[in-house]
């Protein structure tokens, strides 16, 4: 039994690098493009918590989106 768990843990690993490492450049993108609205947005009259708010929540899951994608290319050069 053992060895089946290790089978579907390493099966799993890998189904989430290939998808991790195939929408990397999309999710950095659309991370910096986040960050940018937010810094443009932060300049306006109008932005207030709630605007701060509506932007935190993408931008943190995309910054431990990005940082898996870190880690598996590192894990990747790595080993």
């Amino acid at each position: 039994m053992r060895g089946k768990a290790r089978f579907v843990f390493t099966v799993a690993w890998t189904n989430l690098s290939i998808g991790l490492t195939g929408l990397g450049a999309l999710t950095t993108a659309f991370l910096i493009l986040l960050l940018a609205v937010k810094e443009v947005a932060s300049a306006s009259e109008l932005y207030d918590t709630i605007s701060d708010s509506c932007l935190n929540v993408p931008i943190s899951a995309l910054l431990i989106v990005f940082a898996a994608i870190v880690l598996m290319k590192t894990l990747e050069i790595l080993y």
